[in-house]
């Protein structure tokens, strides 16, 4: 008879824990917020029991873009910081709008005739219409413009392309390769969206920085410092609340008998009597009870360096250093302030470059082929030879600026025109401005040599330096004329 098999011995159970689990730590020692690499994902499934969705961007911006959109409009309103952040970016990318140089000059005349006054409604002319284009991408994601059947154009609000229509959530309906193929535009009817109509793609510049290849629309540019804008509002409202009760509160009582403050003119069980005058309180005590006076150390001494580091964070997303967020330079010296001042430029070369494209490229073109239809211009390489200036970023110090343009054109790294467009001019118009200013100031200085025999330097009445040569002349006739009227006056004695 075989033995019998022992019973094995029973597991045991793992405790359970109940909370939070513990913060598990690999062979490498290395800790939960120090995971890396594949190893966070792993952290991410087992522990912090994450999921992030895998799901294309078309599908975030229908579930939180509207939301976005909507709190940066607030923000606008309500929030003197990032309303100032958005109009600081608008003056940096867009100025007063962006400027034509095209080869044939009745193409140029014909688009500054009708770019001063191509908005339908006829409240937005010259560079009043970019500014408010701009403010549109910088605070929804978006600028949109109609093209109308006359030639003009109409500037509406992200909002009017419905979000929600039924099985087209975007607003927008795109073939298969996610090219937009229609728009859906609704108008306002008494403050509320009406029936939206479909207008083709053709017929809207859809200014817009997709956030990812699978996107349809834009989001606030901004939006990731939105809970930095939330933080800076908390923290300003606890210090004033603070300062609101400390500024009603001066004085402490101290008492070991334990007597409270009673009502006004009453006297307590302790003997304490309290009254109001109108500029005080008067307490009469007893010889235990002592009044401290309140340190008002507000705000804290912390407050000044927190807000400057949230501020400092606000304008990451365009690359603005503090100085710029808040404007103020006192803190800084030339060189660091080149080096950010250079990284901000790159960040708003990239918008500029973006409303090239989707807005003045596109509406040039648009416009050509009217005038070409109308007979205005031929269909030449020579009108649409074009090119577009673009507003400078305002340097620290425009005259080392100034001096470097000038020694990079000296050593044939730059040419004249590229540096007339840095400053945001245009060298056929600058050349000519230039000519006629030299004309009258050389015409001025032979009057003057007629009526006194002296040629003064013309440059003096054009706003320029004379050269070391004409500096020269003018010494050597101002001495001979000396010496003249001092051998006159010696002939005379």
């Amino acid at each position: 008879m075989s033995p019998a098999k022992k019973k094995a011995p029973a597991k045991k159970r793992a405790p359970v824990t109940i909370g939070s689990p513990p913060i598990p730590t690999t062979n490498q020692g290395q800790g939960f917020y120090g995971a890396t690499g594949y190893h966070s994902a792993r952290v991410m499934r087992s522990i912090d029991q994450t999921n992030p969705t895998k799901a294309p961007g078309v599908r975030h911006e229908n579930a939180s873009r509207p939301r976005l959109v909507a709190e940066s409009r607030a923000f606008v309103r309500d929030n003197l910081l990032y309303s100032g952040l958005i109009e600081r970016c608008i003056d940096f990318s867009i100025g007063q709008g962006f400027s034509l140089i095209a080869e044939d000059k009745t193409v140029d005349a014909l688009w500054e005739e009708w770019y001063q006054d191509c908005e339908i409604t006829g409240r937005y002319k010259g560079g009043k219409l970019a500014r408010a284009i701009a403010r549109e991408y910088f605070t929804t994601g978006e600028g949109v413009v109609l093209k109308i059947g006359d030639g003009k154009i109409q500037l509406i609000e992200t909002e009017q392309i419905p979000d929600n229509r039924g099985s087209n959530r975007t607003g927008i309906e795109t073939d298969r390769t996610g090219k937009p193929i229609k728009f859906y535009v609704a108008d306002y009817v008494n403050g509320n969206l009406g029936e939206a109509r479909q207008v083709k793609a053709r017929d809207v510049l859809f200014i817009c920085e997709r956030e990812r290849p699978s996107s349809v629309r834009g989001i606030p540019p901004a939006q990731t410092a939105f809970p930095m804008l939330h933080r800076i509002n908390d923290v300003c409202d606890a210090e004033a609340l603070a300062m609101q009760m400390l500024s009603r509160i001066v004085l402490k009582h101290m008492t070991d008998t334990g007597g409270n403050f009673s009502d006004s003119g009453a006297t307590n069980g302790n003997g304490i009597t309290v009254a109001d005058v109108p500029y005080g309180v008067v307490f009469e005590g007893s010889l235990d009870d002592e009044l401290v006076p309140m340190e008002r150390n507000i705000p804290g001494k912390d407050f000044p360096a927190t807000i400057t580091m949230f501020a400092r964070l606000l304008g990451l997303p365009f690359g603005l250093p503090l100085e710029l967020v808040l404007l103020d330079w006192t803190k800084s010296n030339y060189s660091q302030m080149k080096g950010a001042l250079v990284l901000s430029d790159r960040r708003f070369q990239e918008i500029k470059e973006l409303f090239t494209q989707d807005f003045y490229e596109p509406l040039f073109l648009w416009k050509r082929q009217q005038w070409i239809a109308q007979g205005l211009i031929a269909d030449t390489p020579e009108t649409l030879a074009h090119q577009w200036i673009t507003p400078d970023f305002p340097w620290v110090d425009p005259l080392q600026e100034a001096k470097a343009q000038e020694k990079m054109v000296d050593l044939g790294l730059t040419s004249h025109g590229a540096a007339c467009k840095r400053i945001g001019e245009e060298r056929p118009k600058l050349l000519e401005t230039l000519k006629r200013e030299t004309i009258e100031a050389v015409t001025l200085a032979q009057q003057i040599e007629q009526k006194t025999g002296v040629l003064p330097p013309w440059q003096a009445f054009a706003g320029r330096s004379a050269g070391k040569t004409e500096q020269a002349v003018m010494a050597a006739q101002g001495s001979s004329q000396t010496a003249g009227e001092n051998k006159e006056d010696e002939d005379d004695a």
